[in-house]
């Protein structure tokens, strides 16, 4: 009985910790709203013609990073799962690509991390094979009305326009970092050791 306690008490930490991380991030990404155009004019100052790549290189190396993070659990991958994570990588080169202003590229990391955050708070506790997709749908959804609340903000804002095309993006980038997600299998609930008999 008291391990079956601790168990939920360190699954319930467990999921503070994690809601607390991406609450953080968000009031983090909500706070430099004000400041965000500054300190990206800043940079493309004192970068130049370098400014763009480096952002575009920024991005890849932090979707880079989150495969290296979770590499463990990536991998064997297996014809469908490399499938899938292929059609990923692609589908972030392309938007990469497609977006003319370095800013917008930006969203895929805020927006992307936030997911990743937000997918590990709703998995804290642990997850059932048959939740994936309720977990997967329910973090996309938060992370799309966090996106949509940032522009929202902008339009608060003097310097600042909300964008319908920026809350499609952050949706995007969501949509796009839970599919890596979805190849991350759920870790098992922390469940009591069996009773001796």
């Amino acid at each position: 009985m008291a391990q079956r306690d601790m168990g939920r008490s360190a699954g319930r930490f467990r999921a503070l910790a994690a809601g607390l991380a991406a609450a953080a991030y968000l009031a983090l990404l909500y706070g430099t709203t004000p400041f965000a155009r500054e300190i990206l004019n800043a940079l493309r100052s004192a970068l130049g013609v370098t400014f763009s790549p480096l952002v575009s290189a920024g991005v890849v190396a932090v979707g880079a990073a989150l495969v290296f993070f979770y590499r463990r659990a990536l991998w064997p991958l297996g014809p469908r799962r490399a499938l899938l994570l292929a059609v990923i990588a692609a589908a972030y080169a392309a938007t990469i690509a497609l977006l003319p202003w370095p800013e917008e590229r930006v969203h895929l990391v805020q927006y992307g991390l936030l997911a990743v955050l937000v997918t590990r708070w709703r998995r804290a506790g642990g997850v059932v094979e048959s939740q994936r997709w309720r977990l997967h749908g329910v973090a996309w959804v938060l992370v799309a009305v966090a996106g949509a609340g940032d522009e929202m903000i902008q339009w608060w804002l003097p310097d600042r326009v909300g964008d319908l095309r920026d809350v499609a993006l952050n949706a995007w980038a969501a949509l796009l970092a839970q599919g890596l997600l979805v190849l991350v299998p759920p870790r098992a609930p922390l469940s009591p050791p069996p009773a001796p008999q």
